[in-house]
C-alpha cells in the first residue's frame, strides 16, 4: 500500500467506507476493518452517524484507533443544520462531540461537510449527473448564493478553531453535487480533502473539480469508484446474476472489478486517495494491489469497458436485474425500488422467494422488456463526461 500525506496526516491511497451497518452486525464490521488494516488501508471513512459508532466500537476492540485515520462527518449537513434550530457555531460543536463520543476518541482525523446528493437543476446538470445514473429526480437543489457561501465560510472558522484546539486535523467536504462542491472550494480554500464522486463511467470531475482542487491544495478523494448504471448499485453485482444471452457475461469476479477500478481513479495525479466500498471480506484482499499496481493493462480498459457497457445496456436495467437477485438483502431491495421507481411493468417478482423462483421471474422480465440493441453504448456519450 501507498500512502500520501496531507497536512501532518499520512492516508492510504486506499481508503475504506464503513460497510453496511443494516445488514452487518458489530462482529462482520470489526472483521472487515481488521482485514482492511492488515492489508495497510488505514483511511477509514464514516457518513452516518450509525456508521461511526460501528468504525468506533471496531477500532476500540482492535486496539487501532491511533493507527487509523478516521473521517467522520455531518450528512446531509443543510437539511441537518435547518432541523436542529441551533446557532451554526453550536450545531458544529454538538455534531463533533456527538462523533467523538461515537468514535470513542478526543479527536477526528478529518471532521467533514457532505451536502449529499443536492443538485444544480439546469439542464446540463441533469444532463451530466441523471442520465449517467439512470436516477430520475426526488433530490433538493442547492443553487448556491449568499446562504450557501456564508454558512460554509462560518463553518470554515469554526472548524479551523476545533483544528487548532487538536480535535480535529483535518478538515473536509463531500457530496455528489459537482457543481455545488466546485464552487465552495473556489469561495473557501480551507478545505484539507474533496470528498469527489469519480470512476471509469462518471468523469466530469476531472474537468469540472479536480483542476480547482489542484488550486486550492485540497487533496481529492475518490467515492463511488463501483457506483455505475443505477445510483447505490455497485457494478460489481453483474457478477452475481446471469443474464438472457452469454454475451452479456463480464468473465471477472467481484474481487477483480473491485481492484481493477479502484485503481482507474489513482491513475489521475490530482486524486489523493480512493474510497473503496466493501461488505465483505473478499474484495479487501485485492484492494492493496490497486495501490502498487501502477501499470494500466489492455486486460484492465477492456475488463472495465465490458462492465460499462453491461452496467448502462438497456439504461441500466441488467444491472437492476442482478440487485434484485443479489443474496445481499439490501441490495436487492435497492434493486427492486429501482425497478419500480423506473415505471417498469408489474411482473410478480418477491425479492425474498427461492433463487430459482426469481431467476425464473428475471428471466421473464428480461425477455418482456430488453430489446436487442443496447440503448446506451460508448457512442455519443463523451460530451456527457
Amino acid at each position: 500500500m501507498r500512502y500520501r500525506r496531507v497536512g501532518t496526516v499520512e492516508i492510504s491511497e486506499i481508503g475504506l467506507d464503513c460497510p453496511s451497518t443494516t445488514r452487518l452486525n458489530s462482529a462482520d464490521v470489526r472483521s472487515i476493518v481488521e482485514r482492511g488494516l492488515g492489508r495497510g488501508v488505514n483511511f477509514l471513512r464514516a457518513v452516518e452517524p450509525e456508521e461511526t459508532s460501528a468504525l468506533g466500537d471496531a477500532l476500540s476492540a482492535l486496539g487501532a484507533r491511533r493507527s487509523a485515520v478516521l473521517a467522520a462527518g455531518i450528512g446531509e449537513f443543510f437539511s441537518s443544520f435547518a432541523r436542529h434550530h441551533m446557532t451554526l457555531g453550536e450545531f458544529l460543536e454538538h455534531e463533533l462531540n456527538d462523533q467523538l463520543s461515537r468514535a470513542k476518541s478526543d479527536y477526528l482525523d478529518c471532521f467533514f461537510i457532505d451536502i449529499g446528493a443536492g443538485r444544480s437543476v439546469d439542464l446540463g446538470a441533469v444532463l451530466q449527473e441523471d442520465l449517467r445514473t439512470g436516477d430520475s429526480g426526488g433530490h433538493k437543489s442547492f443553487e448556491g448564493g449568499t446562504f450557501l457561501h456564508e454558512t460554509i465560510a462560518e463553518a470554515v472558522v469554526t472548524i479551523e478553531r476545533f483544528k487548532k484546539a487538536g480535535r480535529v486535523r483535518l478538515s473536509g467536504i463531500g457530496g455528489e453535487n459537482l457543481s455545488v462542491l466546485k464552487r465552495i472550494l473556489i469561495k473557501n480554500k480551507n478545505f484539507d480533502l474533496a470528498f469527489v464522486p469519480y470512476n471509469y463511467a462518471f468523469r466530469i470531475a476531472a474537468e469540472e473539480l479536480i483542476p480547482i482542487a489542484t488550486e486550492t491544495k485540497t487533496a481529492v478523494v475518490a467515492t463511488r469508484p463501483l457506483w455505475w448504471g443505477v445510483r447505490s448499485i455497485p457494478v460489481t453485482v453483474l457478477t452475481e446474476s446471469p443474464f438472457p444471452n452469454e454475451r452479456f457475461s463480464l468473465g471477472a469476479d467481484e474481487g477483480a472489478l473491485t481492484r481493477i477500478a479502484c485503481k482507474w481513479p489513482l491513475a489521475n495525479s490530482g486524486v489523493t486517495s480512493v474510497m473503496a466500498e466493501a461488505n465483505s471480506l473478499a474484495p479487501l484482499d485485492t484492494l492493496s494491489e490497486a495501490s502498487t499496481d501502477r501499470t494500466w493493462t489492455r486486460a484492465d480498459e477492456e475488463a472495465l469497458s465490458k462492465a460499462f457497457d453491461v452496467a448502462n445496456a438497456q439504461q441500466g436495467l441488467f444491472i437492476i436485474l442482478s440487485a434484485m437477485n443479489s443474496p445481499d438483502d439490501d441490495i436487492r431491495a435497492r434493486g427492486w425500488a429501482a425497478y419500480i421507481r423506473r415505471g417498469l411493468p408489474e411482473c410478480g417478482f418477491d425479492p425474498f422467494a427461492s433463487e430459482a423462483s426469481r431467476l425464473k421471474a428475471l428471466r421473464l422480465i428480461a425477455s418482456a422488456v430488453v430489446k436487442d440493441e443496447t440503448l446506451m453504448t460508448h457512442e455519443g456519450l463523451d460530451d456527457l463526461e
